[in-house]
């Protein structure tokens, strides 16, 4: 075969590999809850996120932090945001698994909360919003049902 046909063998099977992938993995898994994207699991959530967000020295850090109800540290984060009812809207959980609509912290982080009773100030506070692709790993982590992984 010559050289320019081999080529042309070649990617195509390549394109031919990709059409048939069933979307981008991270870690061997592809995430159910959204069907696209890399796995929307806790650790990335406090990474891409909490810590870089929220954890820092004058809002949510510390144990207790000097002036938010909860520390959203690595260790502590979890425990302290999920099944915990919002103590700005106590009918609400601070993440309610499987159920982003009801999960305090993504209402708070959409600028939302004010709809359900509780405070307007949309987090983080004093910074620019989260991007869409934040929001959407903080929403599909909750959709698995906020596991700690």
């Amino acid at each position: 075969m010559n050289p320019v046909a081999l080529r042309a063998l070649t990617l195509t099977s390549i394109a031919i590999g990709l059409t048939a992938c069933p979307g981008p993995r991270v870690g061997g898994e592809v995430d159910a809850g959204a069907g696209t994207g890399p796995l929307a699991t806790f650790t990335r959530v406090q990474a891409e996120v909490l810590s870089l967000s929220c954890a820092s020295t004058s809002c949510h850090a510390g144990n207790p932090p000097p002036v938010a109800p909860m520390s959203l540290e690595p260790g502590l984060s979890h425990a302290g945001l999920v099944g915990v009812p919002s103590s700005q809207a106590p009918a609400l959980l601070r993440v309610a698994p499987g159920a982003p609509d009801q999960s305090y912290l993504l209402l708070k982080l959409r600028g939302q909360a004010a709809t359900v009773g509780g405070a307007a100030t949309r987090m983080p506070l004093g910074q620019d919003p989260l991007s869409e692709p934040a929001l959407e790993l903080v929403q599909r982590w909750i959709e698995r049902g906020a596991p700690d992984d």
